[in-house]
């Protein structure tokens, strides 16, 4: 018996990894398989128009039945990544060395230019040593991404966090991940640095709306500040950073999609959002409904025929240039959506920044508003009527000053 044992034990030393090896060869096999296959579909697309973000990107493999499973590789720390100055998909592994296909070996990574397919990155969990005094410094993507996971899990270190710095630019990479539910007072200063391949394409809830239809809420790298639910308030202040690159957007969710912003999703409950120094450059919003360059929805939590909590915006030296937004209904250069609110908006600079529409929901959209109006240069639906606005908050340094009208 302990003869046989031991020639067993034998065998499986020499076996298991000759399998495992044999294992990783067939899922290293598939995935560049994979990898044929959507580049195939790209370059047919880019022939006739090549994507300008991976938003479009996907769509084309969604319209080729390519859909977000098939985004992820079989072998573990591998990647894909669409790189948008070529497009075309990679596979690259942990440290950013491209392994298929041949031509693009040599390859070097840019900040900006590589988007992960699944969403997923490389973390880093370095933050959780750099705490001091509830400051917490990153130096790359990962580590922020790491988190933002840990923030919306409920870890202790994350949050307690009140401050996060950037000690560099840091590249996000399409990552997915962003913060879900802020009810903490939270201050984002980006010293001065940028953030490339921030791309929110995760809900922070899913509920059915009063049709029936099933809605999906709160895109940007904050999902959601405030909760009516637990009735708690949270003061964000997002500063001294760059967003570029940026791409909000849900291509295969197939619920309605709705409150969808760089910065913040919805402002909710009495809460406070303070956007100050802050630009956002070369970015794509899209959304069913309350869409905007910075901020989906600014909500209010209405009771009965009397609203309270109102929320409070400042933006304050913001420059928004070359972005897209474009939803069904309530988009506009900004903020898609307002309710009551105390805004105050001064040094706004906006230059080359599309908004589209469905023209059937009788909405007028426009790069130079705030907010919309309808076709009649009315404001409906609370958006930015003398109902749900303070006229002697709502001053503007540049552009349109009859919000409050």
């Amino acid at each position: 018996l302990v003869i046989v044992i031991a020639v067993i034990a034998i065998l499986a030393a020499v076996l298991i990894p000759t399998f495992a090896s044999i294992i990783k060869k067939a899922n290293m096999s598939a995935d560049q398989q994979a990898v044929r296959q959507m580049n195939t579909f790209l370059a047919s697309e880019g022939a006739v128009e090549a994507p300008t973000s991976i938003s479009e990107a996907r769509i084309i493999l969604l319209e080729a039945d390519i859909e977000m499973k098939d985004y992820k590789p079989l072998t573990k720390d591998m990647y894909f990544y669409w790189v948008k100055s070529e497009n075309r998909i990679i596979y690259a592994d942990k440290d950013n060395k491209v392994v298929f296909p041949a031509e693009f070996e040599e390859l070097e990574y840019k900040m900006g230019d590589w988007f992960s397919l699944s969403g997923e990155i490389v973390e880093n969990d370095d933050w959780k040593d750099s705490i001091n005094g509830g400051v917490v410094t990153l130096k790359d993507g990962g580590s922020l991404v790491s988190l933002m996971e840990a923030y919306n899990n409920n870890d202790t270190k994350a949050t307690a966090v009140t401050k996060i710095t950037l000690e560099k630019d840091i590249d996000l990479m399409g990552s997915a991940t962003n913060f879900k539910k802020i009810t903490k007072n939270v201050e984002f200063d980006g010293n001065g640095k940028t953030v490339y391949g921030l791309c929110s394409n995760a809900s922070v809830f899913n509920k059915n709306n009063s049709a029936g239809e099933a809605s999906s809420y709160g895109y940007g790298l904050f999902a959601q500040i405030g909760d009516v639910t637990s009735k708690k308030t949270a003061n964000v202040t997002v500063k001294n950073v760059t967003f570029d690159g940026a791409v909000v957007d849900d291509p295969e969710n197939s619920a309605e999609v709705s409150g969808a912003g760089i910065v913040a999703g919805i402002v909710y409950y009495g809460s406070t959002l303070n956007i100050e120094d802050v630009a956002v450059k070369n970015c794509y919003v899209r959304a069913e409904k309350k869409a905007g360059a910075l901020i989906g929805y600014v909500a209010h939590n209405k009771i009965g025929n009397k609203t309270d909590n109102p929320c409070t915006v400042t933006i304050k030296n913001v420059k928004v240039e070359n972005v897209t937004v474009i939803a069904g209904r309530e988009a506009a250069a900004l903020i898609g959506f307002v309710q009551q609110s105390n805004l105050s908006a001064t040094g706004l600079t906006t230059k080359n920044i599309t908004v589209e529409a469905d023209s059937s929901y009788g909405y007028k959209y426009s790069s130079d508003k705030l907010t919309a109006t309808n076709d009649k240069g009315e404001n409906k639906r609370g958006i930015t009527s003398k109902d749900y606005w303070d006229a002697s908050k709502a001053t503007f340094a540049e552009g349109p000053t009859n919000f409050a009208k």
